[in-house]
């Protein structure tokens, strides 16, 4: 599981969004690992803002663009 910190922007009001967490993997933290463990820096799936998207390759989705990110 890779976690990405992203940053950009909501398409349909420009509302700015920051530092959120988004994961490459459609599976929470509990499908993974059989119940519901800390990630690094103590994350849980509460935390995690979106699943599933390959971040450099994709960059956002009809919801939300994403300008910046970086691997936690």
């Amino acid at each position: 599981m890779t976690i990405y910190k992203v940053s950009g922007y909501y398409l349909d009001n420009k509302q700015e969004i920051t530092d959120c967490l988004i994961t490459d993997t459609d599976d929470c933290i509990k499908d993974l690992y059989g119940e519901e463990v800390d990630l690094p820096m103590g994350l849980t799936d509460d935390d995690i803002f979106y699943y599933g998207m390959d971040v450099p390759v994709e960059m956002g989705n009809d919801e939300f663009k994403i300008t910046k990110w970086e691997v936690v």
